[in-house]
């Protein structure tokens, strides 16, 4: 029973683009959630539990309970997060020097000028592309090795340090893999926009950045 319904759920009988309709749907419904849980879902990759989850909102639910737990995640290579859970986040470099047509820049400053990023500039880099991590510690060792410094110690690039509140509850992220293995310490979102960013200041303050309007 179970080959056949992961089966059905992989797509993998003689009709390749299978759609599973509802009544497949409320036969799943009928077997106990335990056994969903422990025996069906383990054997499933990760776009047939994607496909499950769509199928109604009680599989959606148990499709997150499932990808909830740190053990399988690690195993499928994505996690569900709850609403309200916190993350440090280092988003994109920064550009602290950029091209100048000055002729002065040209002969003193390798052709750069200096600029001052802005609170949107920060922002925006978070929305072009976080990392997640649990640690802060973790987070300020990303954002070292991304910083870059250019003649003199000047600053060149930096990426900056935020807190993210998740605000959509089971939102899925993606696991970073350490090696063969996925690690549940560094993970990203897409849509990052959607949740609370509060970019946290050199001198430790921390600003709230209105995520869901800044960035324009």
């Amino acid at each position: 029973m179970f080959k056949k319904l992961t089966n059905i759920l992989k797509g993998t009988n003689a009709n390749k683009n299978i759609v599973i309709p509802y009544n497949q749907n409320g036969t799943l419904l009928l077997i106990q959630k335990e056994v969903l849980l422990n025996e069906l879902f383990p054997f499933l990759d990760l776009k047939s539990l994607l496909r499950v989850r769509t199928l109604s909102r009680e599989l959606f639910d148990l499709v997150n309970l499932y990808l909830e737990k740190e053990v399988n995640a690690k195993k499928i290579g994505v996690i569900a997060l709850s609403k309200d859970s916190k993350f440090y986040a280092v988003g994109k470099g920064v550009a602290h020097k950029v091209r100048s047509d000055s002729i002065w820049n040209a002969i003193f400053n390798d052709g750069l000028q200096d600029v001052e990023p802005t609170l949107a500039n920060i922002i925006d880099s978070f929305i072009a592309g976080a990392t997640l991590f649990k640690s802060k510690e973790t987070a300020k060792e990303k954002i070292n090795s991304q910083t870059f410094f250019g003649k003199n110690q000047a600053l060149y690039i930096k990426p900056y340090l935020a807190e993210v509140t998740i605000k959509k509850d089971a939102t899925l992220a993606k696991l970073d893999r350490d090696g063969l293995r996925y690690n549940t310490e560094k993970m990203s979102i897409q849509h990052i926009n959607e949740s609370c960013i509060e970019y946290i200041e050199d001198n430790g303050n921390s600003v709230m950045s209105k995520a869901n309007t800044l960035g324009k």
